[in-house]
């Protein structure tokens, strides 16, 4: 499951999917995050430990540090540490050229259903004008 939005969209789930299969959305997709300064990397949880939303969000941030783009890799807490420790194996290994923050969010059972809040600041910069820390949020 692989979805690109801009951080306005990003809650709105279904429209993820739709946007992706319309002809051109792709492409419009793409250019976005060619101009996009920050992107945000979100890797949801897997429950079996699937490898390939790990394998793929690399190779994304990978492209996009050979953009010129500041990455940076979100995760809940309980993956903090494996998504940590897998970009420093990507750095040292010489695929990743720099190492990228990882960010952990929150777990669901952490946040009331009606708190968007959090979200908010989680999204937002701390200087008080409410202006997003990503361009666009890459959902892996």
């Amino acid at each position: 499951e692989r979805c690109i939005l801009p951080p306005n969209l990003a809650s709105q789930s279904n429209k993820c999917f739709s946007g992706l299969q319309d002809k051109g959305e792709l492409l419009k997709s793409s250019l976005a995050l060619s101009h996009a300064s920050t992107v945000a990397i979100v890797i949801l949880p897997q429950p079996q430990r699937d490898y390939s939303g790990l394998q793929g969000a690399a190779a994304i941030t990978a492209m996009l540090q050979a953009l010129g783009k500041h990455v940076t890799m979100v995760t809940n807490k309980t993956n903090e540490n494996l998504v940590e420790s897998f970009v420093r194996e990507l750095v040292r290994a010489g695929y990743l050229q720099q190492a990228v923050p990882v960010l952990s969010y929150p777990n669901d059972d952490d946040i009331p259903n009606d708190n968007k809040s959090a979200a908010i600041h989680f999204l937002t910069q701390d200087d008080g004008q409410k202006k997003l820390k990503f361009d666009h949020l890459v959902r892996i």
